[in-house]
């Protein structure tokens, strides 16, 4: 860093980009004090040439705002980047994590606002990833609302747009909890049992995830009051737990 900035000095797109990949070392490093002090060189120096970056950099910074519990400046630097946000294939991912900003706040009537607008926007350009994603969030706002049946209608459209099998992992677990919470317990077991398939197939019989899954499926079958399946998957879990 020293070095790039005696040769080309600091405003020059080589030492920012240093800077840019420092802040995300630190970022990753949980040091956000440092990381944001890196991005804001970052910011000042996309908004004064207007470089491309300068939606994802707003974002960036942003999001460390978020991690520091200060939210007024997280949502000021996303809706920043939201009033930036000119290039049509940045408008997907912008507008969802604008609206994850607002849905982690529990504000969910802004938030169900930007995912709407970034799932018009993703659809357009087909980014099922991203149309997935905005689907499945609009879900769990309405299960937090109580509007299950509503829920179940964003999940069952991420389920028919998801690309990979990765993603269809929480469809199924959306799905098993919209259904049980209208106590349709069938359709309920027949998506919390994907849901546990593809746990196990994508991170092994030994993962947390999967482990959580099985203790999941075990409070499921409580709340069915089919106990002897409960004790089952317990069992399974404590036993993979042990490897």
């Amino acid at each position: 860093l020293a070095i790039k900035k005696q040769v080309f000095g600091e405003d020059h797109q080589d030492y920012i980009f240093t800077l840019y990949e420092l802040a995300e070392v630190y970022s990753v490093l949980g040091d956000y004090s440092l990381a944001e002090t890196y991005l804001k060189d970052v910011v000042a120096f996309d908004h004064k040439h207007q470089t491309r970056n300068y939606v994802h950099s707003l974002q960036d910074l942003a999001y460390v705002y978020l991690v520091q519990e200060n939210y007024s400046l997280a949502e000021r630097y996303y809706l920043a980047a939201h009033k930036a946000c000119t290039q049509k294939e940045d408008l997907p991912s912008t507008m969802s994590n604008v609206g994850d900003f607002y849905h982690a706040q529990g504000d969910y009537k802004s938030a169900e606002k930007y995912y709407l607008e970034g799932l018009q926007a993703a659809q357009t350009l087909g980014h099922d990833q991203t149309s997935t994603c905005i689907l499945s969030s609009m879900g769990l706002i309405c299960i937090a609302q109580k509007d299950y049946k509503k829920a179940e209608s964003y999940y069952l459209q991420a389920l028919k747009v998801a690309p990979d099998s990765h993603l269809k992992i929480d469809i199924y677990i959306g799905l098993g909890n919209s259904y049980s919470l209208m106590h349709n317990y069938t359709a309920a077991e027949k998506y919390f049992l994907l849901a546990l398939e593809g746990e196990r197939n994508y991170f092994g019989a030994t993962h947390p995830h999967y482990i959580n899954g099985l203790i999941a499926a075990a409070k499921f079958y409580e709340v069915k009051g089919d106990f002897n399946q409960a004790i089952t998957y317990l069992e399974q879990a404590r036993e993979g737990a042990k490897n």
